[in-house]
């Protein structure tokens, strides 16, 4: 049997936006390509008995289905690719039919579309993104748009900003840019705009008949992000837009459902950002609550071997459908009024789906498999495994299972998993590496983590589990608002003393402890709170919530909320009780920092202050920093850095460790 090989990853096929019609499915398969350090997606399509490649340019992140055909954008020629160059804000579209043959141009739009849908009489509805100091740009002509541009090439060298955020994690600079809902009309060639240009549009949908559309979104106030939100009913008939909801609310979700419009919201009051949904149906302005639902919607199951979006949510005539992550497993729901059904379980995380006629067609890891489309039949109840692209990336390696361990804290169960080494002999010593999820509302489940069965493969115990503040078991569970630092490192050193004592082999002296996100958060802190850890890697993480509000895109509202303080620029205590920097003076661990420039998350400050500090005292510690990556470094960063990255952590524990 094999190890597993720190480039195993580049053999792995992605799956996202899958989408089905009728007895046909399609989705964007996508891969790490480490020549050109990108990765490699094309459209695949099952249809009938045969799965096969669709597309063949490498570049086809997304689509719709377009009465027989499939759509798609991209470039294609030399003349595209000299438009697209020299007007910069412009997407084409091709449509291909799904019986094979050569992509044919449909249109291009001189705008940045992230999503479409066919709507009717070759008519589109999409989301693209608009500059509030230019809210008709789709309305300018070429000569127009190219003087602007040229303009804009002249003052490259600074930025005027005045929104806040200001930017956005792998988004780069979004001061004025708002994503805004449109209408293409093939036959005449008009763009329109059917939102207003300071409404920020987060999804839409659209009814049975194809005579309303619904989207929602939220207002930038005074220029300042918004949390509540705004659901709006369009009407294509008479060309008028009305506001169906208007609170100080959260809507997560939006869509028509029987005669009136589903709606899944929170008033925050309770629980706060990370508060859960419940389901309301609204009709005639009425409100009415169909369930109460106290786990987080789609699958929070953490994993590294994903790339691109899956759907987790779709109505079906008077059935929901929608993904819910549970405990530590991703699971199928089903809701027809108020009768709640958990439809699909497995072992693993249902990763998205889609439903045509009596089907529905989804992506699952099961197990420590990677991911793989299934068909699930409503009627039967069987699941089928429909592709096999995947099977031959971990075949005869050495793939180490979760052995779960638990323990009880207050009224709550603590769940963990431990991963045994390769040849594990319980009569020898290893050493072990205790890992921290990010969120802090995901969990760890049992599918795999590349990076933790290659620690598993190089001869270490790997131990990692869900502490309070994860998901999969409530609001309350989940709920640590201004508690960071307490009862979440308590649970996890609870934790790591109940993996010590199920298993002897480990050598108490070669711990490391290592994490992102808040994982990183919690790895610094637990090195400023002991010294039982012989070596440390911090992650995209955070130090200082001072610095961290002021400079995070989401850092204002997410620290006043998880550290529960009510005035920002007036409860500074509050938020340094809370900053692993306040007790750097403690500190005695080894300590790798892991950080990337376009980190706008957990900007790289948060990274530079703990490594400047741990210098400064003597500690030795080392910077690894990343150009041109964001927060997704580990998941979806380039090939060749995610390589750098994992590399890095394992040799600065193998000299520590080992």
């Amino acid at each position: 049997m094999k190890t597993i090989n720190l480039k195993d990853f580049l053999d792995f096929n992605y799956f996202s936006n899958l989408k089905a019609n009728q007895n046909q499915v399609a989705w964007v398969n996508s891969k790490a390509n480490l020549k050109d350090n990108n990765y490699k997606s094309n459209i695949w399509l099952k249809a009938a008995d045969s799965t096969f490649q669709l597309t063949n340019f490498d570049s086809e992140s997304a689509f719709f289905w377009y009465q027989d055909q499939i759509v798609f954008s991209g470039i294609r020629g030399q003349d595209d690719q000299k438009q697209s160059d020299e007007e910069k804000i412009i997407t084409h579209f091709y449509a291909i039919k799904t019986t094979g043959g050569e992509a044919v141009k449909l249109f291009s739009l001189p705008l940045k579309v992230l999503k479409m849908e066919h709507l009717t009489d070759g008519k589109f509805v999409f989301v693209a993104g608009s500059d509030l100091r230019y809210p008709d740009w789709h309305l300018l002509g070429k000569k127009e748009r190219l003087e602007i541009l040229e303009k804009q090439a002249d003052e490259s060298g600074f930025y005027e900003i005045d929104d806040l955020p200001w930017w956005g994690n792998g988004l780069g600079f979004t001061n004025q840019k708002r994503n805004r809902l449109y209408i293409y009309d093939i036959k005449n060639k008009q763009i329109k705009a059917i939102s207003g240009p300071n409404f920020n549009v987060l999804d839409f949908d659209f009814d049975e008949d194809k005579k309303n559309i619904l989207f929602y979104g939220n207002l930038l106030i005074n220029n300042k992000y918004n949390l509540d939100s705004e659901v709006v009913i369009y009407n294509l008939k008479n060309d008028q837009a009305q506001v169906i909801f208007q609170e100080a609310e959260t809507v997560r979700v939006a869509r028509f459902y029987k005669t009136g419009v589903l709606l899944l919201k929170t008033d925050r009051l309770t629980y706060g950002l990370n508060e859960h949904t419940s389901f309301y149906y609204l009709e005639n302005q009425k409100l009415t609550k169909l369930i109460d639902f106290d786990y987080g919607i789609g699958s929070s199951v953490g994993s590294d071997i994903r790339y691109g979006q899956l759907q987790s949510f779709k109505v079906v005539q008077d059935t929901i459908y929608f993904t819910a992550t549970i405990n530590h497993k991703a699971i199928l729901m089903s809701l027809k009024g108020q009768d709640l059904n958990r439809e699909l379980e497995i072992d693993g995380s249902i990763e998205g789906f889609d439903v045509s006629d009596d089907y529905i067609y989804l992506v699952a890891l099961y197990q420590q498999q990677l991911q793989e489309l299934y068909q699930y039949d409503l009627k039967e109840k069987e699941v089928t495994k429909i592709t096999k692209i995947n099977q031959d990336s971990l075949a005869d390696k050495y793939l180490a299972t979760p052995k779960q361990l638990s323990f009880k804290k207050e009224q709550f169960q603590i769940d963990g998993f431990v991963l045994e080494p390769f040849n594990y002999d319980e009569n020898q010593k290893y050493p072990a590496i205790l890992n921290i999820h990010g969120g802090p509302k995901t969990v760890y489940g049992e599918i795999y983590y590349h990076e933790m069965q290659y620690w598993a493969s190089q001869g270490y115990f790997v131990l990692y589990c869900n502490p309070r503040g994860s998901d999969g078991k409530g609001n309350k569970f989940a709920d640590i608002r201004g508690k960071y630092g307490t009862i979440d490192y308590d649970d996890i050193m609870e934790f790591t003393d109940l993996v010590l004592e199920s298993y002897p082999s480990i050598d108490k002296n070669r711990l490391g402890v290592t994490g992102g996100s808040y994982g990183g958060f919690m790895t610094n802190w637990i090195i400023t709170q002991t010294d039982r850890f012989q070596a440390a890697a911090t992650q995209r993480s955070i130090s200082n919530w001072i610095s961290f509000a002021g400079t995070s895109d989401i850092g204002p509202y997410f620290a006043m909320d998880q550290q529960n303080v009510t005035d920002l620029y007036g409860d500074y205590d509050k938020l340094w009780h809370h900053s692993p920097l306040k007790y750097i003076k403690n500190a005695k661990t080894p300590t790798l920092v892991i950080h990337s420039d376009q980190d706008y998350r957990c900007w790289i400050p948060e990274g530079m202050q703990i490594f400047t500090a741990l210098k400064y005292l003597g500690i030795d510690t080392k910077l690894v920093y990343f150009k041109g990556e964001n927060h997704e470094l580990s998941r979806s960063g380039k090939p060749k850095n995610r390589i750098k990255r994992l590399a890095a952590i394992t040799e600065w524990f193998n000299k520590y460790l080992k």
